[in-house]
């Protein structure tokens, strides 16, 4: 069930309670581990490339070799400001004295500024204009954050981003960097594991119920830390103010695990020489071989 709420309103979670057996996590890491068997190459999967290679298999390909430094400006601007509300939640949760928004924000950006990491060629790049209005937007961002999440610091367990961000299953590893906070625990009842985590991520666009799936191989591996999935997932507009969220059940997860199983055969496909499975769409605006590809449909979809 996708619902509206207010950040405050994690705290007063209604969800009804779902058990999972306390061998979902093994089961889970057998299935995983037994269908990366067939991959020849080490393959990272997020919720991003199980949906292009479900959609099209050339997109996924054509988007491999990708890595952190051939993200589009706007890219790495949504990781640094990500990057940033994740310190501003750790800075914080204890409810002592908080540094102000926009002294933070600064000290931040000059930390990354002295890096090498793409964050700090990034900011470098900017102007001082930019980079002072950049910092202003950011301080209002975690401002609003700080008015819209008052509760943070009361009754909730609180950690800034995941508790599992990657894991490995021979030449499979599941990949999720989109968590900025994972609240409170599962319990352990005498029939299995009762899920009682939350897993949220942040946007800095209106957020969609579509967006939702980013986080589904972050429930995944929640569950494979902890030994049973999240029991919602919501996504928060650091803009609007505003969110969206989502029961976690049975069908959410298995659907999930049936996609990355199917993702990653369809990827050993390719590394044994079959031809990938191309598929026109909307999707071929954002892929690299849209000029060249045959099957894109370049009529219909063309800038």
């Amino acid at each position: 069930m996708i619902e509206l709420l207010s950040l405050d309103e994690l705290e007063h979670d209604d969800v009804a309670d779902l058990v999972w057996g306390t061998d979902w996590a093994r089961c889970a890491k057998r299935l995983f581990s037994t269908v990366s068997a067939g991959l020849g190459e080490p393959v990272a999967l997020s919720s991003q490339s199980v949906r292009e290679v479900l959609t099209c298999s050339g997109w996924w390909e054509s988007r491999r070799e990708f890595d952190q430094y051939d993200l589009p400006a706007d890219g790495v601007k949504v990781q640094v400001v990500r990057a940033i509300v994740r310190r501003w939640l750790a800075a914080n949760l204890d409810g002592g004295q908080q540094v102000r928004p926009l002294l933070f924000a600064g000290q931040v950006l000059r930390r990354f500024s002295d890096s090498n990491s793409v964050f700090g060629r990034w900011v470098r790049l900017l102007s001082s204009t930019e980079l002072a209005e950049f910092r202003s937007e950011v301080a209002v961002l975690l401002a609003r954050l700080d008015v819209d999440w008052q509760q943070r610091n009361r009754s909730l367990s609180v950690v800034p981003g995941s508790l599992l961000s990657r894991a490995r299953f021979g030449s499979l590893a599941l990949t999720s960097s989109v968590v900025d906070a994972t609240i409170g625990a599962a319990s352990l009842s005498g029939s299995g594991f009762v899920a009682g985590s939350t897993l949220l991520s942040f946007a800095s666009s209106p957020s969609l119920s579509s967006q939702l799936d980013e986080l589904g191989v972050a429930a995944v591996l929640h569950g494979l830390r902890t030994g049973c999935p999240p029991a919602r997932i919501v996504m928060w507009d650091l803009v609007s103010g505003s969110g969206v969220a989502q029961t976690v059940d049975n069908d959410f997860v298995s659907l999930w695990c049936q996609q990355i199983c199917e993702a990653t055969r369809r990827i050993s496909e390719i590394q044994s020489f079959f031809e990938p499975r191309l598929h026109g769409g909307p999707h071929c605006q954002k892929c690299p071989n849209f000029e060249y590809c045959p099957n894109a449909d370049r009529d219909e979809y063309a800038w």
